[in-house]
């Protein structure tokens, strides 16, 4: 998926989101390891800097990006899920509940770096059950017992697509 411009971001960031025992760096670089490579051997220094930029990007709330995982608050170890997916520069972006168990200030910071990728042309497909999500969207498919139940364009309000994801 990776080789095909494909960055993704799970809904269980625990169970497949991250690895907690590991540092921040390792994680949001592990799909551009290759990258920063030389000879085999990877650049402590390169990984460090592609980190550091990702964790500006993404304001992620770490002391260092040698810091495991598993320290960082719910909401800054979803924004380092999210700078892992962005980290080799997708085309596509796939997120399933993005904004699953974080607070207000992250989930705010979230859905902005999603409006921005989109504004920047890249594809984002959500998956969502939060109707607060689907402000950053420009279209809107709710699926009912498995099957595309309707379609939404702009202008949508949150009581018809709550009402399409009932089914009605």
């Amino acid at each position: 998926a990776i080789k095909e411009g494909i960055g993704y971001v799970p809904e269980d960031r625990y169970a497949r989101g991250f690895i907690g025992c590991r540092s921040l760096a390792d994680n949001v670089t592990l799909p551009v390891l290759g990258n920063l490579s030389r000879g085999g051997f990877l650049s402590l220094r390169r990984q460090c800097n592609e980190a550091q930029k990702l964790v500006k990007e993404l304001d992620i709330k770490v002391a260092s990006v040698s810091q495991k995982v598993s320290e960082l608050s719910g909401g800054n170890q979803q924004k380092s899920t999210l700078a892992r997916a962005l980290s080799s520069n997708p085309k596509l972006l796939v997120l399933v509940e993005p904004t699953l168990g974080v607070d207000i200030s992250a989930k705010e910071l979230i859905l902005a770096s999603i409006r921005e990728l989109r504004n920047k042309g890249r594809t984002v497909l959500l998956v969502s059950d939060d109707v607060e999500d689907f402000w950053v969207c420009d279209r809107i498919i709710v699926m009912f017992k498995g099957r595309v139940f309707k379609r939404i364009g702009q202008g949508w309000n949150s009581h018809d697509i709550v009402m399409a994801m009932e089914g009605w």
